[in-house]
């Protein structure tokens, strides 16, 4: 029998030891455990919030593609199209501020329109397309003082008096 006592070494320990190593045992894992899930998350808080999904994140992501040579290709052929469109502004206006509004053979090419709510005869040159006013009131542009625009008088066309001449011609 006491070869029995010396094999069992549950008889060792009584059950109040063997209670108290049991909760010393699971107390030393749960901190254990604690302190590495801790520790873990101590290192995975900064990646995590760099994986947070919020608004500025899911608005960027949303955003088409935009290519920077398709981009920077688009900025220069709007900006030739500018330059080509003040061009083609400036060599209109130089036309029509040489034309003679006279055709080769001496009559005028100043077409009369009669068609405005003030009644007063314009002319239309068919070779240079300017239209030929008379003084007329405009409405400048808004601001705050005035939202609708400033009327003001514009003066007529230089060469409004060659609109009159042919409107007294034809009667």
């Amino acid at each position: 029998m006491a070869t029995e006592e010396k094999s069992n070494r549950s008889s060792a320990f009584t059950t109040e030891q063997l209670g108290e190593i049991n909760v010393a045992m699971s107390l030393a894992i749960k901190d254990a455990v604690a302190g590495a899930v801790a520790a873990a998350m101590a290192g995975l808080a900064p990646i995590l919030k760099e994986v947070a999904l919020t608004p500025e994140k899911l608005r960027e992501i949303n955003k088409p593609y935009v290519d920077p040579i398709k981009a920077a290709r688009n900025e220069r052929e709007t900006e030739l199209w500018r330059e080509d469109i003040e061009a083609q502004r400036a060599q209109m206006q130089a036309t029509q501020d040489n034309c003679l509004h006279t055709y080769d053979n001496g009559l005028t090419s100043i077409q009369l329109e009669h068609n405005f709510p003030d009644r007063q005869p314009r002319g239309l040159c068919v070779q240079c397309h300017a239209l030929i006013y008379p003084r007329e009131w405009r409405i400048g542009a808004p601001n705050k003082a005035n939202p609708r625009g400033t009327p003001y008088l514009f003066g007529p066309h230089k060469d409004y008096g060659k609109v009159m001449q042919l409107a007294a011609k034809k009667g």
